[in-house]
This record gives structure tokens, sequence and C-alpha cells, in this order.
């Protein structure tokens, strides 16, 4: 007949021992995943690596930019064409610029005119009265668009807007 093992004291504690050590085990290994992660977010593979694409993209645009600068003096009277093609150029070279902020991980700020305004992302640079109380607050204009970086809630560089404000 087989007698039962009745556990003892000590091996009770061993128990108990083996638990917390793998309790701690866990939490050392999660604090080593973090920090591996901390650590490979930061290295990226030198500097080069992380200023090469935005380098790259804001050149391109000062080409752009001196392409304009060296254009004929026949663009100093400006016809309907001319003035087409000059403002096709500066959308061009604007959504350049986008494409570059982009590369530094920036993105625009989404805004609308009827919106209300959001300390977070847009700056007031005038404000207009209204009789109308429901449009207190709303943006009516964009003068600057805004940026701000992924995952934040405020902007980095907030939207130039317009608002109204309710006068009775």
């Amino acid at each position: 007949m087989d007698t039962p093992i009745v556990p003892t004291e000590a091996l009770i504690d061993a128990l108990r021992d083996r638990s917390h050590l793998e309790e701690t085990i866990s939490t050392l290994s999660r604090v080593v995943e973090t920090l591996e992660q901390r650590v490979s977010e930061l290295q990226g593979d030198q500097v080069q690596a992380l200023f090469t694409p935005p380098a790259q993209a804001i050149i391109t645009v000062v080409a752009q930019i001196d392409r304009w600068v060296r254009t004929p003096a026949s663009l100093v009277n400006v016809d309907e064409e001319a003035e087409s093609k000059l403002t096709q150029g500066l959308e061009y070279l604007a959504d350049q610029l986008v494409d570059a902020l982009a590369s530094l991980g920036l993105s625009p700020v989404p805004v609308e005119v009827g919106q209300p305004f959001d300390r977070s992302i847009h700056k007031v640079v005038a404000v207009e009265d209204t009789g109308d109380e429901s449009a207190d607050r709303q943006v009516i204009a964009v003068q600057q668009r805004g940026f701000l970086y992924p995952k934040q809630k405020r902007a980095a560089f907030p939207a130039h807007v317009v608002v109204l404000k309710y006068k009775p």
C-alpha cells in the first residue's frame, strides 16, 4: 500500500518561493522586452538613416523653388494663363512641403469651416462677432494649415483659424 505524501512545511515554502520567483521572472521579462523595444526605437540605424529622408524631401523643395526663381521675367506681366501656371506651381510646391513634413512624421490637422474651435489643434488669429448663438466658437476660415505628430492629441503646429464669437 502506498502511503500518501504529506507536504512538509519546507516543501510548501519551496512551492511559494517558486511561485514568487516565476512572477518576478515574468515581470523582469516584460521590463527587458520594453527596454529592448525602446533601444530599438532610439537606435534606428544611426543619425543618417533618421535624417536622410526628410533632408532629401527638403532639398527637392528647395530645387523646385530655385526653378521658380529662375522663371523668365515675362511672368512679371501676369495674365490669366500665367497666373494659372503660377498658382499650379505654388500648389505643387505646397504639396511637396506637406510631403516633406510627412517624412518628418507630421500630418495635416483636419480643419473644416463650420467645425467647433478646438484649442488642441487650432490657434485663434482673428475673431468675428455673430448674432447667431449656435455659431459661437465655430471656425469660419483657415488662414494657415496646422500639423501634428501621430498619436498625439495636441497639434505640434496648430492651424491658424478665424472663429465666430456670439454677441447678443
